[in-house]
């Protein structure tokens, strides 16, 4: 079984569902963590381009520590936008992965391209690469969405 986890930021998903990502990796199966965003906006003295590759150096890092694959789109921080060019990327990325399961944020996550990926293609049923492939989809908590639905979206 493929697992995809797609976290807007480097940090999101180590932080939000590293546990049970490791769980499925030490169960044998795959699992893929995919962040949409680079990370280069997030600190104060460390310049955007400097910024971008520590944090991914650190996403690389922690997937290998769990066995997982690791995949950066490299869209810039608060660049994240319902346009062509990002939803093919988004829409490439299952295609690439293939995933029985994807975990992924919350519609209501507070950063507003957080919840894209899930919004585009889990709640409208993409049909990338087709809607029978992803099985279901699990939504991770975030501090304003304090009653935690666990949806799980069956196609």
């Amino acid at each position: 079984m493929n697992v995809l986890a797609v976290g807007a930021h480097p940090d999101d998903l180590e932080i939000l569902c590293a546990g049970t990502l490791a769980r499925y990796s030490r169960d044998g199966y795959r699992v893929i963590m995919a962040h949409i965003c680079s990370g280069n906006k997030g600190h104060h003295h460390i310049p955007p381009g400097e910024l971008a590759e520590i944090r991914d150096k650190e996403a690389v890092s922690s997937a290998k520590l769990i066995g997982a694959e690791h995949i950066n789109l490299g869209i810039e921080d608060l660049g994240v936008y319902l346009e062509r060019e990002q939803v093919l990327a988004c829409v490439e990325l299952i295609r690439r992965t293939m995933p029985d399961v994807i975990i992924t944020h919350s519609p209501d996550d507070y950063m507003p391209g957080a919840g894209m990926f899930r919004t585009e293609f889990c709640h409208k049923r993409s049909p990338a690469p087709s809607p029978q492939r992803v099985r279901c989809t699990s939504l991770f908590p975030t501090y304003r969405n304090k009653e935690f639905d666990n949806t799980v979206f069956s196609w």
